[in-house]
């Protein structure tokens, strides 16, 4: 019985060896249940430097407090409409953030406006938007390289019309689709929701393009 049991445990031991010298060959694939890189997804952007830019356009709907001028006139032309409807200007975000979780980034925002808004009556053309929106933004799911995402921002609305004479808070949603075609570069199509309120009662709906660098 002795002797059984070592040559059992000699074959065993000969038989871990062989598959261990089998591991270690080049191109020897790990064995099943082992962890790998490839099980890390490929888009994750934690400890990476992002920027982006992305153009914009929406529409929005304006309720004045005091009845300023905020694009529209009464049916009869004769006084400023409380109420305003329209096309938002077109213009560019630009942004810098941080991925502090696989899923998860912090980010600062500044939106610059190319088309003026609206002056302080019909006939004078306002302010290019300037605005600043920091904020977070979580991959909420994904299908290989092409991931679901959605923001919470802050924005802080640095435009000088001339009918009023402060700056404007509110808050931003943007939800999207990003594409990753490299653990660098990506791009996205998103629409997003805004509403700000010491100004003027703002709601507005957006949606644009953007892309994404990310080092290293």
């Amino acid at each position: 019985m002795i002797a059984a049991l070592v040559l059992s445990l000699g074959t065993r031991a000969a038989w871990a060896q062989e598959q261990t010298g089998e591991s270690d060959k080049p191109g020897a694939e790990p064995a099943q249940g082992e962890d790998t890189d490839d099980d890390e997804p490929g888009f994750t952007h934690k400890g990476q430097v992002g920027l982006h830019l992305q153009g914009v356009m929406g529409y929005r709907s304006i309720v004045t407090y005091d009845k300023e001028f905020c694009g529209d006139l009464k049916d009869n032309g004769s006084a400023n409409s409380s109420t305003c409807y329209g096309r938002s200007p077109f213009g560019f975000d630009v942004g810098l953030g941080y991925g502090v979780l696989s899923m998860l980034e912090v980010f600062l925002e500044m939106r610059l406006g190319v088309e003026r808004d609206i002056g302080i009556n019909p006939n004078m053309d306002g302010p290019r938007m300037v605005a600043l929106a920091p904020g977070v933004k979580a991959y909420l799911g994904r299908i290989g390289e092409m991931a679901f995402f959605s923001t919470l921002q802050f924005p802080i609305d640095f435009t000088s019309f001339d009918q009023v004479d402060k700056n404007d808070f509110g808050l931003r949603n943007v939800n999207g689709l990003q594409l990753d075609l490299h653990r660098t570069f990506g791009i996205y199509v998103m629409f997003g929701e805004e509403v700000s309120w010491r100004r003027w009662l703002r709601f507005e709906i957006e949606a644009g393009l953007g892309i994404q660098a990310r080092f290293p």
